[in-house]
């Protein structure tokens, strides 16, 4: 709309959409989360790492001819998480929490 006249400059029906709905990316990076946002994210990751080393996107040619270096930080842990110990003999035991998880809780990897 235009802020002035109150008019309507452009206009989107989602009628002739598969779903009847603006699908909206969610932006997450986890592929458990959202396999589709994910790979967007992995394939930008790959694309300015790329121009970091050889140029483009704005990064100059000359680039190429600097020193490389790769290094890897990890980031403060968020402390215990749920998870399913086993002794020597294979068998399950209860969690730092106290509860013995299942396999496929949603629980499990979380802090």
């Amino acid at each position: 709309m235009d802020a002035a006249t109150g008019a309507v400059l452009r206009s989107y029906c989602t009628v002739a959409e598969p779903t009847d709905s603006l699908l909206m990316a969610c932006g997450n990076r986890r592929a458990s989360r959202c396999t589709t946002c994910s790979r967007v994210y992995a394939a930008d990751t790959f694309q300015l790492i790329r121009a970091g080393l050889s140029g483009g996107k704005d990064v100059p040619d000359t680039v190429r001819t600097h020193p490389r270096l790769f290094a890897s930080l990890t980031a403060p842990s968020f402390g215990p998480a749920h998870n399913r110990p086993t002794d020597a003999g294979g068998i399950v035991r209860p969690c730092r929490c106290g509860k013995l998880h299942e396999p496929a809780e949603a629980l499990l990897c979380t802090p």
